[in-house]
């Protein structure tokens, strides 16, 4: 075996689940209790085979939590999945932030900084173990952002320091998901 752990991703909702004004499948839940259950029954049935649960995926983008980015909705969200998935098997890793990279535009984005900054403010601390975060860059090579202003790698040391003055340097930042386009 290549001894590798697996990730397992909850996210979108079904259509008679998804909120108001939501764009499928993207839609955030309607009911994050409802949510909660459910993945509290996916870390139940799958205890000591899946090492760690993102909660959603890239909520910081209309394409990933619609009808648009609610830093203080995702992190409601969190707060009500994190005990159920840690009730169900204590030994997962509960991923939180789930972030994508790139700058805040209009309702459409909000840049990853200053999402995790609101999801501080609204309470996010305790309910994740790690932070997750996709620094994808088309224009650039990762290492060559330092110099940049929101580039994906400045965006990680300024994510880490608010990590660290939040009293969260145990936690870890995980690039759960990296790549360039193809075409």
């Amino acid at each position: 075996t290549a001894n590798a752990s697996i990730i397992c991703v909850i996210t979108t909702s079904p259509l008679w689940a998804k909120a108001d004004g939501g764009i499928p499948p993207n839609s955030r839940p309607a009911s994050f209790d409802q949510y909660a259950d459910f993945t509290a029954k996916v870390a139940d049935r799958y205890r000591g085979k899946i090492a760690a649960y993102e909660v959603w995926n890239e909520p910081n983008g209309i394409t990933g939590y619609s009808p648009k980015p609610d830093p203080n909705g995702y992190t409601a969200m969190l707060m009500a999945a994190y005990p159920k998935i840690k009730a169900a098997d204590p030994n997962a890793i509960v991923l939180g932030g789930v972030l994508g990279s790139g700058k805040t535009w209009g309702d459409w984005t909000i840049n990853p900084v200053d999402y995790l900054t609101r999801m501080y403010a609204a309470g996010a601390q305790p309910y994740f173990d790690a932070l997750s975060y996709h620094p994808y860059s088309y224009s650039q090579k990762f290492s060559a952002g330092m110099a940049t202003t929101d580039s994906p790698v400045d965006q990680l040391v300024r994510m880490r320091k608010l990590m660290i003055s939040r009293g969260d340097s145990g936690k870890k930042i995980w690039a759960t998901e990296f790549g360039v386009p193809t075409n």
